[in-house]
């Protein structure tokens, strides 16, 4: 059970709220993609991926290792994934339902869908992105710590509100 390959994040992407993902900016640079929004202080931001079993047993996600904290300290840090697969939604990730813990069986895929509530200007410590997270990871009478390396990052700018 050890040696069973962890999910894969592959295909679909984005950020989840129109308002974010309306206004976001694509930049590459060394084979890496990042995304960056603007800020909405106060307000819930997040993104989804597409993450894939392509192993030969079931992998049920049941917690992550964000603890309620979200990029620049943002609180609230919610982390769910569909309860179906995305190909029985015409791959809309906003048709399908989200929870914890959901198990992805061999083969198939699921949304893994990250919110939080975004604050204001970042300190010295914080992180304005993320680019992976850790989710645990149940695979049959094993729990692990699974390393999840999103396609692309996806952060925040400051822009305007921190330049005062």
């Amino acid at each position: 059970m050890n040696s069973v390959r962890p999910l894969v994040a592959d295909g679909g992407s984005g950020w989840w709220y129109p308002q974010d993902y309306s206004r976001q900016v694509t930049t590459e640079a060394n084979l890496a993609t990042q995304t960056t929004v603007p800020l909405r202080p106060g307000q819930r931001q997040g993104f989804f991926v597409q993450v894939f079993n392509d192993t030969a047993m079931t992998q049920t996600v049941i917690g992550s290792d964000l603890g309620g904290v979200g990029p620049n300290g943002g609180t609230g840090a919610r982390v769910t994934l569909s309860t179906s697969a995305p190909e029985r939604s015409g791959n809309e990730p906003h048709a399908v339902t989200y929870a914890m813990p959901v198990s992805v069986p061999p083969g198939q895929s699921r949304y893994l869908r990250i919110t939080w509530i975004s604050h204001g200007c970042p300190g010295h410590q914080q992180i304005s992105g993320l680019q992976a997270v850790e989710l645990r990871v149940r695979v049959g009478w094993t729990t692990r710590t699974e390393y999840i390396q999103f396609g692309e990052g996806f952060f925040l700018s400051f822009g305007e509100i921190c330049a005062q």
